[in-house]
């Protein structure tokens, strides 16, 4: 996610505002720490430009 993040040209704080979540909370998803609802999923596919599977899940 973080790869994607960057190609996109967010910085942790921007996704974590479009998302209306905290940049933390943002970190912990780039790290494993912790796993997105699946509507978030979503909204962060859709920012990023990519398939929820390709993110998520390397497929």
């Amino acid at each position: 996610m973080k790869n994607y993040r960057i190609k996109e040209g967010y910085t942790q704080e921007q996704l974590g505002e479009l998302l209306e979540i905290s940049p933390s909370a943002v970190a912990m998803y780039e790290s494993g720490e912790r796993v997105p609802r699946d509507s978030v999923k979503i909204r962060i596919a859709n920012l990023l430009k990519k398939p929820v599977g390709e993110i998520f899940f390397n497929k």
